[in-house]
């Protein structure tokens, strides 16, 4: 299924509730076992808070083994997190069974955002598979492996957040 719009609004073809949305900054949805965030440098704490809010509520709603998935992105502008943003991170690792992120930009950039991830898989007190991908098709073709989902529309419903909050 296609993105339509309706009276201004978005449908998407997957179901998600949007949890923050802030064009420049970025995003956090979350449905059925999945928590989108898209990171373009705005995320603060309070945002980086929605998300282990939406993780847990998933695991929640979703109790093992269901998979938990958090799907980033982390634009080219985004800053590297600080204490706070890390020990987010770490809760994080508490709630997801897999974490799969595109990290935009490239050359060294791009390999420092991967080795963070790398660091925050090892450190979490728990260990979860990080999966990072060079684009929302392949991100979106794992996180739906893992979900038992259509990759084709959890791209097109990425792609389409990715769209909406673009700078």
């Amino acid at each position: 299924m296609s993105e339509e719009s309706r009276a201004g609004a978005t449908v998407l073809p997957i179901d998600l509730a949007i949890l923050f949305a802030e064009p420049g900054e970025g995003l956090v949805a979350e449905g059925d076992g999945l928590v989108i965030l898209i990171d373009l440098g705005g995320i603060g704490p309070e945002v980086a808070r929605l998300v282990v809010d939406a993780l847990a509520r998933q695991r929640r709603l979703r109790p093992r083994p269901a998979p938990i998935v958090n799907l980033t992105i982390v634009g080219e502008r985004a800053p590297a997190p600080d204490a706070e943003g890390r020990e987010r991170g770490r809760q994080m690792g508490e709630y997801m069974t897999a974490f799969v992120c595109v990290a935009e930009g490239t050359g060294v950039r791009a390999r420092w955002v991967r080795a963070i991830l790398a660091s925050i898989s090892a450190f979490s007190p728990r260990r979860v598979p990080v999966f990072t991908a060079p684009s929302i098709a392949e991100a979106s073709a794992i996180a739906a492996r893992e979900l038992g989902i259509d990759a084709s529309a959890l791209a097109a419903t990425v792609t389409a957040l990715r769209a909406r909050v673009a700078a």
